[in-house]
């Protein structure tokens, strides 16, 4: 009797699935970028050199976390900060008044084709998903087209892992792949 009563259930549940509202955009979005210190990636850059940059520090700030990351770019450290939350990645940058303001590197909240600008009037629009081929791998990314002064940048972010790829075309001059992550190992 009761094994009848369940392969009735399943036929049902297949049937008749549940119509439980669907969980809120917020717990859907992903983090594009590591929170954990430690986190390590090495690009490629398109002089053959590799970059590598780490996770230095990670503070929880309103909404999301202040992740500071530290690498090396030829014989130079260089440091930078990316705000992290579920509507994307921002940095602070200084605007015309002197005063810093949130440039918005990627808007995981907005629709492909949306696009804002920057504090220094770089704009900056949403595309779709692409799959994105790299040496650490093939990542599904959404795609992200800058344009300042006849300079054309595209980057793809991918979930949890921040930008896999880089590409510049500057006005008259041919797409030059600027870097593309090698490998990326989490904490």
């Amino acid at each position: 009797m009761i094994p009848m009563l369940i392969r009735k259930f399943a036929i049902l549940a297949w049937v008749f699935p549940a119509f439980a509202a669907p969980l809120p955009r917020e717990i859907q979005a992903p983090l594009y970028f590591p929170t954990t210190v430690g986190a390590k990636w090495v690009y490629l850059k398109d002089n053959g050199q590799e970059e590598r940059i780490e996770v230095s520090e990670v503070e929880k700030a309103g909404e999301g976390w202040i992740v500071s990351r530290s690498g090396t770019h030829g014989n130079a450290i260089v440091y930078s900060k990316v705000k992290v939350t579920l509507a994307g990645l921002s940095k602070d940058q200084e605007n015309s008044d002197d005063k810093l303001a949130a440039d918005w590197v990627l808007k995981s909240n907005v629709r492909s084709g949306e696009s804002w600008e920057s504090p220094d009037g770089t704009k900056r629009t949403i595309r779709d998903t692409d799959a994105v081929v790299v040496p650490a791998g093939k990542f599904m990314a959404i795609r992200v087209e800058s344009e300042l002064s006849g300079t054309n940048t595209i980057s793809w972010y991918a979930p949890g892992l921040g930008e896999v790829k880089r590409v510049v075309r500057r006005e008259g001059a041919k797409e030059v792949v600027i870097r593309s992550l090698k490998s990326f190992e989490a904490k």
